[in-house]
């Protein structure tokens, strides 16, 4: 809520809310696949690395490499399908608010969309994360084990670095996430 209060020029809410939902369903498909992942890699690699490690692993290269890749799909898409993410409105001239009155439909297929680019994302970074996975454990046992109480470290874990690194990610996803044109157009008023 604080970015979109800050926003200049500021979207309606509901497309806000809109933009936001579709951050906020594929965050749960990725947190259901980092929790899959941490299970699977602790479990069949011989290593000091544990759970705790793998899913710190997953969120931080989910949350920086993982947007790049995500940038890049969602503007392959907009050219291969032909739409314009956060655009929600009739294609043309309608006459008709399309922030005021979005199509829902447009909506939902954006957010399927949005998950289909999210599990490739998850795909890229598993297949990164076993091409080096020596690499992987010592970047994550070094980043999480110096936390030597269990309970402590899973706060730092499953808390602490979440909150933080999806707020950055949420960001900036959000910025090109949201329809771009409508940002322009305005800005192109107001030189006028």
């Amino acid at each position: 809520l604080t970015k979109w209060w800050f926003e200049n020029p500021r979207r309606q809410f509901v497309t806000f809310a809109l933009d936001s939902s579709k951050q906020v369903v594929g965050a749960g498909a990725i947190h259901v696949m980092n929790m899959l992942c941490a299970i699977t890699f602790a479990k069949n690699a011989n290593h000091a690395s544990d759970e705790c490690a793998w899913y710190w692993v997953n969120i931080m290269i989910d949350t920086t490499f993982g947007v790049v890749v995500c940038y890049g799909l969602l503007k392959l898409t907009e050219l291969l399908f032909g739409y314009d993410s956060g655009h929600y409105g009739k294609s043309g001239g309608t006459g008709i608010d399309w922030e005021s009155s979005p199509e829902y439909k447009k909506w939902a297929w954006q957010i399927c969309v949005w998950c289909v680019i999210t599990g490739i994302m998850k795909l890229v970074v598993v297949l990164m994360m076993l091409a080096a996975t020596e690499f992987w454990v010592k970047v994550s046992v070094a980043a999480t084990h110096w936390i030597v109480d269990h309970q402590t470290r899973l706060i730092f874990v499953m808390v602490v670095t979440p909150t933080v690194m999806n707020i950055f990610q949420f960001c900036v996803q959000d910025s090109f996430l949201k329809y771009q044109k409508l940002a322009t157009a305005t800005e192109g008023k107001a030189e006028v």
